[in-house]
């Protein structure tokens, strides 16, 4: 392996990673203000149910890398 590639895998393992989901509305193309972050998809899918319900509405992961 050469020296670039190994100095961008040792940067990668060294990220942290954080892992939400949450709901998309592919219409607006946005997450609507105020629509909180889930730990799972099911928590997600129940919420949306209840609170959004739009079938232009879809359950996406979210993963954000902290440096």
């Amino acid at each position: 392996m050469s020296r670039d590639l190994k100095h961008l895998k040792d940067f990668f393992q060294d990220l942290t990673h954080t892992t939400k989901f949450t709901i998309w509305n592919e219409i607006d193309e946005c997450v609507y203000e105020g629509t909180p972050d889930f730990d799972t998809r099911e928590e997600a899918k129940a919420w949306w149910e209840k609170n959004d319900g739009r079938p232009s509405s879809v359950v996406i992961k979210r993963t954000t890398f902290n440096c």
